[in-house]
């Protein structure tokens, strides 16, 4: 059984005030003895509470230090002075660590509104929020974590733990409080070990004979092959497509087994997408999560992610595991035909049809996919299913004798758009997929352009591409000729930016912009210098950076989105502004963002389509504004509400892409 690991961290940071930390700490020892790992942290400064937890990373992190009127903890400064930590300091450092801090404990005055803020990023918080007498804190901590240790749920440790707190007559908002994304009964920080017992497999489960055998001999040495047993009964995968072509995905595992030998690792397929780009998984921490699942990464890129589950105990045939994950889609389905077209992943040979797959690796005694649809999509032929060999087997295409076999096993609503397979025992190794074709619609994505509107189009883009690609080539001289009108035009551009930016300060009421953590630039579609998709072989057209801020990271010069992908691809395909915000962890589609690695990181981004007025059809660029600091970002989160955007979207058509289309004398 591991052991629990708990960060103590004190500061004493207020001249003339007292805090007994080193009798709590001792006292936290005494009760927990060898059971338990405590690393203490005294007179703490906010570089070493950093560097101890990314380090040591333990379970519980502890903070026993006084807290100010301002509502933040105060720990020191390396000369001892009172050093007041922020709250998005905070933030940032338990979101880093986020899935590896279970628990966090704050004892410390005024530490309630800390407390709700960093629990978004733990699985638990303990706050206080007005002062803490020290006798309730004396009283409070070794009765806790005595209880933590002995596998104890946070619920019941607590109760444990304030048998001795009422002793000393607290005010009720003088004890602790619990803020937590998992119910306090339900999250416990210490494996428990379960006596072994010979047992016949529940009814439910259907282990084969190596894993019956994993299961009687654990005492003692299994055979090589029992150790690679692992066993999944059941899988429900729930997924909601919407309007935008963005799908939540929800997936339940049960009936987990796993071999004896640690780590209890749950090895999970990667999830891939042909087109947009996906998001990492969250494990949903309800009644259908167990308490010590922990998710582990492997590998995470924009198109692919690949984590594992690792449990604390052993699941087994008594006790099996169970958890749910959850993820996003961004920017995957298509809505029609023609939108379908568009993505990079089109291929003639399969012209409209989009589908949704699992591959099944075992026998399950259980296998449901449910996809919703929503009603913009427009169907040519109704969902349909289909069961396919993996890629690696000897035979490819399609298995229509299983696809027979189970054809009854799939029904499709269309009252409620919703199409269910539901398999009792499926053949594996295979692939189970729902199909469907897409037919004509009329959106505003796939609105055609005329020929004139057209022309305007290609005349503005390809000059501003163009200008793009002669800057960025190497051996050209800047100083006369192409080279040179492209590095006018680009200052020329640069101008007009320069303008907007004064002007969103003048809306911020004279609120100086940094330059240096500030992003404003334009987007345009490059129809002729086109990008490969991994999945397809031709060309598709991209948004690129033409003009900005930002070209003197090479890592924006050479980024490139299809459209539909990232903030601004967002922004081109649904002809709207499109808010990616760090620090707005309540909306996930404000979460959608393509990261660079070493490249400027932003904390706040508003991508503005650049529309022509007479034509919600012709669409010229994007127009970014964004920055890196949080101080910066507080200021320009004012365009993120309705107002704001309405009134940025204004100056954008009216004076931006008015200005620039008489520059590059587009009529």
């Amino acid at each position: 059984m591991s052991k629990l690991k708990i960060l103590l961290v004190s500061a004493n940071a207020i001249q003339g005030a007292t805090l007994r930390v080193d009798a709590e700490f001792k006292a936290v020892q005494q009760q927990l003895g060898q059971t338990a790992d405590v690393r203490y942290v005294p007179s703490a400064t906010w570089e070493e509470v950093a560097a101890q937890v990314e380090g040591y990373t333990p379970r519980v992190v502890h903070f026993s230090a006084h807290g100010g009127d301002s509502e933040e903890i105060l720990l020191t400064t390396r000369e001892g002075r009172p050093h007041p930590i922020p709250t998005k300091a905070l933030e940032q450092l338990f979101k880093v660590m986020r899935g590896k801090i279970r628990l966090v404990v704050m004892n410390s005055c005024f530490s309630e509104r800390q407390a709700r803020a960093i629990a978004k990023f733990t699985d638990g918080v303990l706050g206080v929020k007005l002062r803490l007498p020290e006798e309730v804190a004396l009283g409070f901590s070794p009765r806790f974590y005595k209880a933590i240790s002995e596998g104890e749920s946070v619920a019941e440790a607590y109760e444990r733990a304030m048998v001795l707190v009422y002793s000393a007559r607290p005010e009720k908002h003088q004890i602790p409080r619990y803020h937590g994304r998992v119910p306090a009964d339900k999250l416990k920080l210490v494996p428990i070990k379960r006596p072994h017992t010979k047992s016949k497999p529940k009814p439910t489960l259907v282990p084969g004979p190596d894993l019956e055998a994993a299961e009687t001999e654990e005492s003692s040495s299994p055979s090589p092959a029992s150790f690679s047993i692992m066993s999944c009964q059941s899988l429900i995968w729930d997924v909601k497509i919407d309007e935008e072509g963005d799908a939540n995905n929800e997936l339940a595992y049960a009936g987990i087994v796993l071999p004896p030998g640690r780590p209890y690792v749950f090895k999970l397929p990667a999830a891939e997408v042909q087109s947009g780009h996906t998001s990492q998984f969250e494990l949903t921490r309800d009644n259908r999560t167990i308490a010590d699942a922990h998710l582990r990464e492997v590998e995470i890129s924009p198109t692919k992610v690949h984590m594992n589950v690792e449990f604390d105990n052993r699941p087994t045939v008594e006790n099996p595991g169970r958890f749910v994950l959850s993820c996003w889609d961004w920017n995957v389905y298509a809505m029609n035909l023609e939108e379908f077209r568009q993505k990079p992943h089109f291929s003639e040979t399969h012209d409209g049809v989009d589908y949704a797959q699992k591959f099944v690796p075992e026998s399950w005694a259980n296998f449901t996919l449910a996809i919703s649809f929503p009603s913009q999509m427009e169907f040519d032929k109704s969902p349909y299913f289909e069961v396919y060999y993996p890629a690696k087997a000897a035979e490819k295409g399609r298995n229509d004798e299983l696809t027979q076999r189970y054809r009854n096993c799939f029904h499709y609503t269309p009252v409620s758009n919703q199409a269910r397979l539901t398999i009792q025992r499926p053949q594996s190794p295979f692939l189970y997929r729902i199909s469907w074709q897409l037919g004509q619609g009329k959106t505003l994505v796939a609105s055609p352009l005329t020929g004139i509107q057209r022309q305007k189009q290609r005349r503005f883009t390809d000059r501003l591409a163009e200008m793009k690609h002669t800057l960025d080539a190497e051996g050209i001289e800047k100083s006369a000729g192409v080279g040179l009108e492209a590095l006018q035009l680009r200052e020329i551009i640069n101008s007009v930016l320069v303008s907007f930016a004064a002007w969103v300060e003048e809306l911020l009421k004279g609120a100086e912009l940094d330059t240096e953590t500030l992003e404003v630039s334009l987007m345009v579609l490059d129809e002729k210098y086109k990008e490969k998709s991994p999945t397809n072989r031709d060309g598709f057209p991209v948004l690129r950076i033409v003009a900005g801020t930002l070209l003197r990271e090479k890592a924006y010069r050479d980024l490139y989105f299809f459209v539909g992908d990232g903030n601004a691809g967002r922004a081109w395909k649904h002809r709207m502004a499109r808010i990616y915000d760090w620090n707005d962890e309540s909306n996930p589609k404000r979460h959608i963002y393509k990261t660079l690695p070493g490249a400027f990181r932003h904390r706040f981004l508003i991508s503005v389509p650049l529309i022509d007025p007479r034509s919600t059809a012709l669409i010229y660029g994007i127009l970014n504004l964004g920055t890196s600091s949080e101080d910066q970002a507080e200021l320009l989160r004012k365009f993120g509400k309705k107002p704001g955007i309405e009134k940025l979207t204004d100056h954008a058509q009216t004076y931006v892409l008015k200005r620039l289309k008489e520059l590059i004398r587009v009529n």
